[in-house]
């Protein structure tokens, strides 16, 4: 009998695998080497790995009116009103200043943006042009490669059997399919951090130079992708410690290789800026822009989130609303504190405004719909997919406290990153990077009720076995 559970570990990683490509396959196909709409942030990445191409630098190109996404602007250009008239005022701003977010000069280098999928685009843009299917298929494997770090992860915290259920879920999971088709750095985000808990499972089952090596390799490609991850580090650090306190060296190991892989981004930046930083130059413009309910209330309405105009009427400082002048003189570190103090002290003015848009950022988080991903049949999915691995993830964490040592790591990631982006910036897509880790601990539980209903059914047929064999 053709049973999944009865495979070797090397027929199921390569069904998952083959599984997963095939889905995603299928769902890049029809687009082919078009753009897939709405761009959102598509074309900036597009813009960044075109100007390491053509101007030898990461930052805004020299040329902004070049590429497939400028010119499905000139022909499709968005409706009357689509685009709120006060964030339109400001866009039209910054193109007179020649400058992105009014932070970052046109044809300058900058600190804004982590380096690695900008530099995957560029890579693709010199391989295949604007062949956009060829870079979607690149995204199509790093995805399923993602279900195989899914299936690794549930085996060796939990078993084989919880390993291949996640893995599978993954395969199917709707939302790792539908960013493959998107240019952004999503795919990329799930992918790193995958192969980073990955191996952090590893070296903590197996402490040696080997996996030492591979987890800080990964946790630092992670971070050139998304540098939000920095806030994990201290927990992997102290989880590891406290784990075997007797295993330093490879602790020590795993953490100067991350230190060395993001060394020469973090050498670039203190050229540039003359300022020693970590984290992108992006925080103060989006700290200004996600508590700025007027830059983004078309968004706002899409999501179904609506202020009560009290609310609005009685918010203090509202000069905040006024985006700063700022001197040509003022570098994008300076513009990028400015823009970060105007946030926090519009917050500590307005804490209850400030706690509403928190609550309405998390529920967006965890919900079904985003800005992506409107309709009923993206409630649907959601609902049968995400709806019903939530719930599982934590029922299976909280009913066995013998794996609560193995299995913190998981809800501490997934916490992690539906905390900061609810603190931060809303948006589904935020979150995927730690859905892989709710999904593991689901198909613990899932397993679970499998295999009690296969040993129920199991003796109820020994049961009536046994009386029909009875004279």
């Amino acid at each position: 009998m053709f049973h999944p559970f009865k495979w070797s570990n090397k027929t199921a990683a390569w069904t998952i695998f083959l599984l997963a490509m095939t889905l995603r396959l299928l769902f890049i196909l029809p687009k082919g080497n078009g753009i897939a709409v709405p761009i959102r942030d598509q074309n900036t990445y597009y813009a960044l790995g075109r100007a390491i191409v053509d101007d030898g630098y990461l930052g805004p190109p020299t040329n902004q009116l070049v590429g497939p996404y400028y010119e499905f602007r000139e022909k499709h250009p968005p409706p009357l009103g689509a685009i709120p008239e006060y964030r339109q005022k400001l866009m039209d701003r910054f193109d007179k200043e020649q400058y992105y977010y009014g932070v970052i000069k046109w044809g300058h280098p900058t600190s804004m943006f982590e380096p690695l999928y900008p530099l995957f685009s560029a890579g693709a843009y010199l391989v295949f042009g604007d062949r956009f299917f060829w870079h979607r298929f690149v995204l199509a494997i790093m995805s399923a490669g993602t279900c195989l770090f899914v299936y690794g992860i549930g085996r060796r915290l939990f078993n084989e059997n919880t390993g291949r259920i996640a893995g599978l879920i993954s395969a199917f999971y709707p939302y790792f399919i539908f960013y493959t088709v998107f240019l952004m750095s999503e795919t990329f985000a799930i992918f790193f951090l995958a192969g980073a808990v990955y191996y952090f499972v590893r070296l903590k089952d197996e402490p040696g130079i080997k996996f030492a090596i591979l987890f800080g390799l990964w946790l630092g490609l992670a971070f050139l992708n998304r540098s939000i991850i920095l806030g994990l580090i201290p927990f992997f650090l102290l989880y590891l410690i406290f784990y075997d306190r007797k295993q330093f060296f490879p602790i020590f190991l795993s953490f100067l290789t991350f230190a060395m892989v993001i060394l020469p981004w973090v050498y670039r930046n203190y050229r540039l800026q003359g300022e020693f930083i970590l984290l992108s130059t992006r925080g103060g413009y989006n700290i200004w822009m996600r508590n700025n309910p007027y830059f983004y209330e078309d968004e706002l309405k899409v999501l179904g989130i609506e202020i009560p105009q009290a609310m609005l009427d009685n918010l203090k400082y509202k000069e905040y609303f006024d985006f700063p002048v700022f001197s040509p003189e003022q570098n994008e570190l300076e513009r990028n504190r400015i823009l970060t103090q105007e946030g926090m002290k519009f917050i500590r003015a307005n804490p209850g405004f400030y706690a509403f848009l928190c609550w309405e950022r998390f529920k967006t988080i965890i919900g079904f719909q985003g800005a992506l991903t409107q309709g009923l049949i993206y409630i649907i999915v959601g609902i049968l997919t995400f709806g019903i691995i939530f719930p599982s993830a934590f029922i299976a964490f909280f009913i066995n406290p013998k794996q609560w040592r193995d299995t913190l790591p998981l809800i501490v990631v997934f916490l992690y990153f539906v905390g900061v982006y609810s603190l931060t910036h809303d948006g589904i897509r935020y979150r995927l990077p730690a859905d892989p880790y709710i999904i593991i601990l689901a198909s613990f539980l899932f397993w679970r009720i499998l295999d009690r209903s296969l040993q129920v059914r199991k003796s109820t047929s020994l049961q009536v076995k046994n009386h029909d064999s009875e004279p």
